[in-house]
């Protein structure tokens, strides 16, 4: 059964969206598409404009975009029921159509390279996010500013599905500086949220939230590189000053009304919680007291943010530790990940099914704790043995943790 054929089929689709949206954007994503058709600038391929009406009919669109956001990872990013098909950016929808694809049939991902690499062109290459690299102030105000960077960390997920070297290498030496890049041109670095009804509307609270978020995301992205491919981390520890998202109910919020009821359910004073801010209490030493009162995330996604922090911080000094044989400068990171593991545990006792299946893979954050606790112990199983570990794949990763279990040490640090 081919890619297509499988993905077309009537059945057992909930269509979502008005047909008469799908089949404006189906035309506007192949017109996209089509001016990519001539040549694709990250590869020698050349798009089948005929294969792509097959894939970006309103049927399939209607199937990925569901399957997207049905997935769990994100709805830490995205709302869905604010997301509004014939308003969106169309670079925006075309990312979340070829990551629902994906999603829907794993195994032929191969057949949306082309695609993929062309959507990459458009997202960074475009005028929207070139506009952004301006640094204008006013862009923090704008849902085109959310839509582009949104856009691009959804392309850089995409494209890590293929794990394609050449791929993976240009998303971290050239695609992940220029997010950053207008991460700090816009000093979204620093951003927080203070909208509240009364003195904001839904629709801002959601952009700026929105906009946390995204910021929370890419700097995950920047993590992963840093613990799977050992590249430097993309942000200084003093630039991590972005807000830690808290309210969960908030953001996922079906309506204004439900948004303004929960919120007056917990009138507390709004209090931002920075990721810097609450590093460095993790890491503090023993017997100084935290210099915030509620230094802890209260939610899956934000304990794992900070754990991916943590481990930054550890990657970090694991580099430095191939020049200097003293293991002195592990201990406020395992001050920080036994903090994290006290935490983590009373966060997670009791917790709803239904808020486990929503946080994604975050829920197995244990176990990036537990290599990054035998990593503490033994540092030395971090260097490169020989030429096959390279830094262009993840089995350098995968070559290390079997160094770890080989000793019994992931065992021993649980």
């Amino acid at each position: 059964m081919s890619w297509i054929a499988a993905t077309d089929e009537v059945s057992n689709v909930m269509v979502l969206f008005d047909p008469a949206d799908l089949e404006s954007t189906s035309a506007e994503l192949l017109g996209i598409l089509a001016s990519c058709e001539q040549q694709d600038a990250l590869s020698q391929d050349i798009l089948d404009i005929d294969k792509a009406r097959l894939i970006f009919t309103p049927l399939n669109i209607s199937k990925f975009i569901e399957a997207f956001l049905e997935n769990a990872f994100h709805t830490h990013y995205l709302n869905p029921a604010a997301f509004k098909l014939n308003k969106a950016s169309k670079l925006l929808v075309l990312t979340m159509v070829l990551l629902g694809a994906v999603y829907s049939n794993p195994y032929y991902s191969d057949d949306l390279a082309a695609y993929s690499n062309a959507t990459e062109h458009l997202v960074f290459e475009g005028p929207a996010f070139k506009e952004l690299l301006l640094g204008k102030g006013d862009s923090l105000n704008s849902r085109g500013t959310l839509e582009t960077l949104q856009a691009a960390m959804l392309v850089i997920i995409l494209q890590s599905y293929k794990e394609s070297p050449d791929s993976m290498r240009r998303i971290r030496l050239q695609r992940m500086p220029t997010i950053f890049t207008v991460i700090r041109m816009l000093e979204l670095n620093k951003i927080v949220n203070d909208c509240m009804p009364g003195a904001s509307d839904w629709d801002t609270y959601l952009l700026r939230e929105g906009l946390v978020r995204v910021v929370a995301g890419i700097y995950l992205l920047d993590s992963y590189c840093v613990i799977f491919f050992r590249y430097p981390t993309l942000l200084r520890l003093d630039e991590i000053a972005f807000e830690i998202p808290q309210r969960d109910d908030l953001f996922h919020a079906q309506s204004a009304t439900e948004w303004e009821q929960l919120f007056l359910k917990d009138q507390q004073p709004h209090e931002p919680l920075r990721l810097r801010n609450a590093l460095r209490d993790f890491m503090r030493p023993e017997r100084r007291s935290p210099q915030l009162e509620k230094y802890f995330p209260n939610t899956i996604f934000g304990s794992f943010l900070v754990l991916s922090a943590i481990q930054c911080v550890l990657f970090d000094l694991l580099a430095l530790h191939t020049f200097m044989d003293d293991t002195r400068v592990f201990e406020p990171v395992e001050r920080a990940l036994d903090r994290w593991k006290i935490h983590w545990d009373s966060l997670c006792q009791g917790i709803q099914p239904s808020t486990a299946k929503r946080a994604g893979f975050l829920i197995h954050a244990a176990e990036f704790w537990c290599v990054a606790k035998a990593l503490v112990k033994h540092p030395s199983a971090a260097w490169f043995e020989d030429s096959k570990d390279t830094l262009d794949t993840t089995q350098s990763f995968r070559r290390l943790v079997d160094r770890l279990m080989a000793d019994g040490d992931i065992a021993l640090a649980v």
